[in-house]
């Protein structure tokens, strides 16, 4: 129901009328004469007429700016950026710019996964007393809320985002969330912000799954609590802000720029000679600080381990040193993460893309020397957007020196998984309504109908391999990005050359030769039945899959991607000696 503050009816959201409180950019342009913001977050700017109220330093993104007014002003500085909320947010540009902003206002893409998103991404960079402002989630008629936009039969459309506020209510109540009748299709106002909650980022995949499914818009949006006002509150009401604003200062001169996060492609200069090489291999991981909870960082000490047995150099860096150089003739390694990654000039830089890879921008694409991909169909999708020549398969790796061979007559036990839990992981579902007893090792366990299976919440790296190494069974599942790119999971490649039985979730995509020791489940059925196999194998079935662990070692260890990287180097070299 929608009230006003004497309890009066107003009108009704999908009642076919548009909301008829302050029309909503008056109601923005009140929110920031009355909070006074250093720093102002902008998703959604097109002609940039939400932009004008701001007088602070402001960051705004769109994937098509159709700027129509002057939106300088008075503003110390303006960053525009022409790109997509997601690439923007990955690209890590706001952890280098180092600022919090007081106040955001969200209206991109009218989907509500999309505007979802764009709540977590901006509210991690909120000050903790900062302002989330979202528009559009008052349809005022069903077919504006439809995902197509092809079948509004309004001239205004919505979209679906008015499932974010029934989202945040359920998985987020710590937060203070009111809904305005802002003129013509609402505002929402999030405050009591938490920008170090990641509740849904854990949850994201259940959220989606739950609410793709949630389609009465009707019933739904008008049991929201609608407060109706002609005047915002900001207009010299309680909520302005009764001290005079600070405001940040700017290198003068002001910055204005319209910008992606990628950069032109530069020629690359190979060092000279036959010495070792100096490789850096960048992280996705925000500092150094941080690195070492981060998986891709075991990752990048495998392979720059690997490389310095075969005689050459190498270290690591987390996302705020990308740009720093420590030797001349450095050639970088990119693990691409959840970040966009910048080329330094004409540094080589080859890509090696283990996870995720869904938003990854073609300008960023072409400006890799090399692509190295973990997985056949996110490889096959790649050739045809830059060339077969610049992409190629290079699957993920396991650490020999911490994944041993297991003795010969080890007696395996236990239905082991390791990994955090977040919220619950589909194959551990699978496993949990069958028969079988588990053992887990992972944060977030304790909090999930698994919990009497904990044995502890975390492992050192360092004994993973003697865990595998005495599993009966090792699970592991995948994320739907890695699913539809085909990345497979570097936790088989580990239980592999421990000698160990895998059985997971659909990967989208296995190595050829791991098809014989992993088994692909998705139903409690296919579970029994897989764990009954390899409870039955044969002394000639087991004797194989210690071949092929022992065999893991040539083909599939950091050593031997080590070697493959090399040699891509050399021919990356060679190719433009010859064309000198």
């Amino acid at each position: 129901m929608v009230t006003n503050a004497t309890g009066d009816e107003r009108a009704n959201p999908l009642a076919g009328k548009r909301a008829k409180g302050q029309a909503y950019l008056e109601f923005l342009a009140d929110m920031h004469g009355a909070i006074g913001p250093d720093w102002y977050l902008e998703v959604g700017t097109q002609t940039g007429k939400s932009l004008l109220a701001a007088d602070c330093a402001c960051v705004s993104v769109d994937p098509e700016f159709t700027l129509k007014h002057e939106i300088m002003g008075a503003k110390p500085g303006l960053m525009l950026f022409q790109d997509t909320s997601d690439r923007f947010f990955e690209s890590g540009f706001l952890d280098r710019l180092g600022v919090r902003f007081d106040l955001a206002f969200l209206d991109g893409m009218h989907l509500y996964e999309y505007l979802l998103r764009d709540f977590m991404n901006a509210e991690g960079y909120m000050t903790k007393g900062g302002t989330v402002v979202m528009h559009d989630c008052l349809p005022f008629e069903p077919s504006m809320a439809e995902r197509d936009r092809r079948n509004a039969k309004t001239r205004a459309w919505t979209g679906d985002v008015w499932k974010v506020i029934p989202i945040l209510r359920e998985y987020r109540p710590d937060l203070e969330i009111t809904v305005y009748d802002a003129a013509p299709t609402g505002l929402t106002i999030i405050r009591n912000l938490d920008p170090g909650n990641t509740v849904l980022r854990d949850r994201y995949d259940e959220i989606i799954a739950k609410y793709d499914q949630i389609t009465d818009v009707t019933t739904q949006v008008r049991a929201f609590e609608v407060v109706s006002t002609d005047r915002s509150p900001w207009k010299g009401g309680a909520a302005a802000k009764t001290s005079a604003p600070r405001r940040m200062a700017l290198p003068a001169p002001a910055l204005t720029a319209v910008t992606s996060a990628s950069s032109v492609a530069a020629a690359p200069v190979f060092p000279k000679g036959d010495g070792p090489l100096s490789f850096v291999i960048q992280t996705a991981a925000p500092n150094a600080r941080v690195m070492p909870n981060w998986g891709d960082y075991f990752f990048a000490k495998g392979l720059a381990e690997a490389l310095e047995r075969q005689g050459h150099k190498a270290r690591i860096q987390a996302r705020n040193r990308w740009n720093v150089s420590e030797a001349p003739g450095e050639i970088d390694i990119v693990l691409r993460g959840r970040a966009d990654y910048a080329r330094r000039g004409s540094t080589p830089t080859l890509y090696w893309v283990i996870s995720g890879g869904e938003h990854v921008p073609r300008p960023e694409l072409e400006q890799a020397d090399h692509i190295f991909v973990a997985g056949k169909a996110l490889a096959d999708r790649w050739s045809r957007q830059v060339g077969a020549d610049k992409v190629s398969v290079m699957w993920q790796a396991f650490d020999a020196t911490r994944m041993p061979m297991p003795p010969e007559r080890v007696k395996r036990t236990g239905i082991v998984f390791v990994g955090i839990a977040r919220k619950m992981r589909p194959i551990v579902q699978i496993a949990m309504q069958t028969r079988y007893s588990l053992k887990l090792w992972g944060n977030g366990w304790r909090e999930t109908e698994a919990a009497k299976y904990v044995v502890a919440d975390r492992i050192d790296n360092d004994d993973l391999g003697g865990l595998y190494t005495g599993a009966e069974i090792v699970l592991n599942d995948q994320t739907r990005i890695m699913r539809k790119a085909g990345l497979v999971s570097n936790r088989i490649f580990d239980a592999l050359a421990c000698g160990a039985p895998v059985v997971t979730t659909p990967t989208g995509g296995l190595p050829e030769d791991f098809r014989p020791f992993v088994t692909e489940v998705s139903t409690p059925e296919e579970f029994t039945e897989a764990v009954r196999a390899i409870r039955a194998e044969t002394k000639e079935q087991r004797a194989a899959r210690d071949a092929f662990a022992r065999k893991m070692r040539e083909t599939h260890s950091f050593d031997a991607r080590a070697s493959e990287v090399l040699a891509k180097v050399t021919e990356l070299r060679d190719i433009k000696l010859a064309a000198e």
